[in-house]
């Protein structure tokens, strides 16, 4: 009877304590687990209405910083812009490996850029054969070469 007593004691006392623990952080203001999550969202958000610009198909180029907020704004672009093919502007190596291999020659200079960021804006003041083709966002604009 008594180590009955006694796990019923212990048991009563652990779910008080967690009621408790609980109860005290209830009204907190408590950062995601997932705040990743959050940040691609923000980027998805900014970049949709860009997507009404792109044709059906694209190859873009992404010029900007890869890191915003903890997140991949070229990743994130990939996904809302699909079908068009994301690839980094000015990544050498990648075109030099894939015409090696015969599967896929990328242009040198793509028809379309998502510029992202000061690191793109930069890069956009420098290559004035871009325009841009619809109203930039806070972080992105989509721009064209004029032919």
């Amino acid at each position: 009877m008594r180590a009955r007593l006694r796990i019923a004691t212990a048991v009563a006392w652990l779910v008080l304590a967690s009621v408790g623990a609980v109860a005290s952080t209830f009204d907190e203001d408590v950062t995601p687990l997932f705040a990743r999550r959050d940040c691609a969202v923000q980027i998805a958000a900014e970049l949709e209405p860009l997507r009404e610009a792109l044709p059906p198909r694209a190859v873009v180029g992404f010029m900007g910083a890869r890191a915003h907020d903890g997140c991949d704004p070229m990743m994130v672009a990939q996904y809302v812009f699909a079908p068009a093919w994301m690839m980094e502007q000015d990544w050498d190596g990648l075109r030099a490996a894939m015409r090696a291999r015969g599967e896929l020659a990328l242009p040198r200079d793509p028809a379309l850029v998502l510029v992202w960021g000061e690191e793109g804006r930069s890069w956009l003041a420098a290559h004035p054969r871009y325009v841009p083709i619809a109203p930039p966002t806070e972080h992105a604009t989509l721009v064209a070469r004029e032919p």
